[in-house]
């Protein structure tokens, strides 16, 4: 019986995921080794972009990676619990802020627009806000 308990919470779990858990991976930006990228297949292609041309804003790009990196966190585990609270929704507005400024710099440093690039941010705010218990 505890197995088959077991079973149906994974399901459960399963059937409460966005489309894009799965969708990307975990990538080395510089000097750091993301951990929450795996949810996200456009923050990958964004970063192996930037990672690959002459970024001369590198400290600002590794600050954009840690803080989308800790707002993928926050999704996740509001995922997995089906259920968000005020204090992570909050956190998860700060973060994307932090990480819109830390994009502009780079954007400007590297005279490349990159509003396209990061519209995969109002959709992981989103899961978080969507789940405020």
């Amino acid at each position: 019986m505890v197995r088959l308990r077991n079973i149906l919470t994974l399901i459960e779990q399963e059937a409460n995921e966005p489309s894009h858990f799965g969708s990307g991976k975990n990538i080395s930006i510089y000097n750091y080794n993301t951990e929450h990228f795996d949810i996200c297949a456009s923050a990958v292609e964004l970063f192996e972009k930037l990672t690959e041309t002459n970024n001369n804003a590198k400290d600002h790009t590794v600050h954009a990676a840690k803080y989308v990196d800790e707002l993928f966190k926050i999704e996740k585990q509001a995922v997995k619990d089906n259920r968000s609270d005020q204090d992570q929704i909050d956190k998860s507005l700060q973060l994307g802020s932090l990480f819109s400024y830390e994009i502009g710099i780079v954007s400007g440093v590297m005279n490349k627009d990159l509003v396209d690039d990061i519209a995969f941010l109002p959709v992981h705010i989103k899961e978080i806000q969507t789940r405020k218990g």
